[in-house]
């Protein structure tokens, strides 16, 4: 399992940057494909858990679960592969970045595999186009990958390779700024108009640790839901996502390792140009003019309370201010609208 989750974060490295040659994608691609069907076989035949393994999979299969589906359509991909050099395409209106500050990245879909094609293979093979034509086909590529890791998650979890922090090994993803992209297969999918998907995404981050290396606690923001702690998330000398939660999230968080500092930022970062899309949409980030150590001070132990920085009484107020610190539609605990509070990574792609 370890080789899959490595060949996936490899995957996603080799999607930095404008990619129009599909020949980029293919080896990577291919690797993650033959690894998906490797640990699938072993589970179904050198497993101590074969027999079950095998009955949930038949299960899933029958019940039309999108997992298994998912599965059965990328071993047809295994074996159109045979025949056809490039599987997947790339999507240049996905390409997403910021000009040489956040690097750029570009997704790649699933193509349609040609008639000819596709009369060519067994009838066996033939059979499973129907999953890659409902699963795959015109598809983000990575985000069947993950449907495939959470799949087998969901049946095997002791087959998940961890680090020595109990993570998944080469989870989560690096986060793009601006990109919304589901970045650990543990991650449920959610659509942004669906409220229901919308809690379920934000108690699924409120578990685990804040994304970045440390926060910085800069001030304090009054909602109807009540009274936010509001910051930077930074990674190193730059913060590319600003952070609002509950005084007990934050003490939740520090209890889980996760350094806070609390600090005034003013004359010590400054704003920069906002990340782009081909939407039109902005994504803000601070860079601080010092080595950040200088002026954040040592960790706190628990969530500040009292006086000490600064209050804004609404989001107007705060947004007017010189360094606009809270999210977007900021209500309460974490947002999960802006990628790169808690679960992922925040930082720049590679160039």
């Amino acid at each position: 399992m370890r080789d899959l989750q490595v060949s996936i974060t490899d995957y996603y490295l080799g999607t930095t940057g404008f990619v129009e040659d599909a020949e980029q994608f293919t080896t990577p691609v291919r690797a993650t494909v033959a690894f998906i069907q490797k640990v699938h076989e072993v589970l179904q035949h050198d497993f101590g858990q074969k027999a079950r393994y095998q009955q949930v999979f038949a299960g899933r299969l029958a019940g039309g679960d999108p997992g298994a589906e998912t599965i059965e359509g990328l071993r047809y991909v295994r074996n159109v592969g045979q025949h056809l050099i490039h599987p997947v395409v790339p999507d240049p209106a996905r390409v997403v970045g910021n000009n040489m500050a956040l690097g750029f990245r570009t997704s790649a879909l699933w193509a349609d595999v040609p008639r000819r094609v596709h009369r060519s293979l067994r009838p066996n093979t033939q059979g499973l186009r129907v999953h890659y034509d409902a699963h795959l086909l015109g598809s983000d590529v990575l985000d069947t990958f993950l449907d495939a890791a959470r799949f087998f998650w969901e049946v095997c979890p002791k087959a998940i390779h961890r680090a020595a922090g109990g993570e998944w090994t080469g989870f989560p993803l690096r986060h793009q700024a601006g990109v919304a992209t589901r970045l650990h297969p543990e991650e449920p999918k959610w659509d942004s108009t669906d409220r229901r998907d919308w809690d379920r995404a934000k108690r699924w981050m409120d578990r685990g640790r804040p994304g970045g290396d440390f926060r910085v606690i800069c001030g304090r923001l009054t909602t109807e839901a009540g009274t936010l702690l509001v910051g930077c998330t930074f990674r190193g000398h730059a913060s590319f996502q600003g952070f609002a939660e509950t005084a007990d999230q934050v003490t939740a968080d520090i209890a889980l390792g996760y350094p806070y500092h609390a600090a005034d930022p003013t004359g010590h970062v400054e704003p920069q140009i906002g990340a782009w899309d081909r939407g039109g949409e902005f994504t803000p980030f601070f860079l601080s003019s010092a080595p950040v150590a200088d002026w954040i001070g040592e960790p706190i132990a628990v969530a500040p309370e009292g006086p000490g920085f600064v209050s804004f009484q609404d989001r107007a107020s705060c947004s007017t201010s010189r360094i606009c610190l809270c999210p977007p539609d900021s209500t309460g605990g974490t947002s999960v609208l802006v990628r790169g509070f808690r679960s992922v990574e925040s930082g720049p792609a590679s160039n």
